[in-house]
């Protein structure tokens, strides 16, 4: 069974959520108020599987809380969790090593899906960061195969599942996938989706 940790100081959000979570995953959720908490219990008892955490309660030490997660953490993925937050400020998450940024405003049944992307080994962040275009960037240069692949990664398709779409192998997915993010000039899979989101590949 999955072990699920929120961080958040309001405990309606807190208790609404995790008994969301736990019922949709069949997952064991514990809140916890602070990051303090958060981090005295996954020292007695070992890393969660996944984490949400808001940590910008104090705007101050927000990226150094968030970083504590991370590390407490030993590469189980700990994701971003807020009401809003800037361009600037998600970036910053990943940078410090999230794994995603979730908003409080989407709807429980999104946040169930986001985790489960997350649980899988991927970065999610909404879709509505990617709507920057990107004029400068063009097709001239992706073959037509890493084109469907690259529209299955804006989707927020797994490779898994961008293989079955086109009949190929997953490894062959992989491949294409970092030939794009060197050919687009960015070093993971989400920004890749940030970029590709202001290419018309139509």
């Amino acid at each position: 069974m999955k072990r699920i940790a929120i961080i958040d100081r309001y405990r309606l959000l807190r208790n609404l959520l995790s008994s969301y979570i736990a019922a949709s995953l069949n997952a064991d959720v514990d809140q916890f108020d602070g990051v303090d908490d958060f981090i005295a219990t996954a020292d007695a008892h070992g890393s969660f599987d996944v984490v949400l955490v808001d940590p910008y309660s104090s705007r101050t030490q927000g990226a150094v809380e968030l970083e504590r997660c991370v590390q407490i953490s030993s590469g189980r993925p700990v994701v971003l969790f807020a009401r809003e937050a800037s361009s600037e400020t998600v970036a910053e998450a990943l940078h410090i090593g999230a794994k995603g940024f979730i908003a409080k405003t989407m709807t429980p049944e999104s946040v169930v899906h986001a985790l489960q992307f997350v649980l899988c080994g991927e970065i999610f962040v909404p879709a509505s960061f990617a709507t920057e275009p990107t004029p400068a960037l063009s097709t001239a240069s992706l073959t037509i195969r890493e084109r469907e692949v690259l529209k299955g990664v804006k989707m927020g398709m797994m490779n898994k599942e961008i293989a079955t779409q086109l009949n190929v192998t997953e490894v062959t997915v992989k491949m294409h996938v970092r030939r794009l993010c060197l050919k687009l000039a960015v070093k993971n899979r989400t920004q890749l989706a940030l970029v590709g989101s202001g290419i018309n590949l139509s």
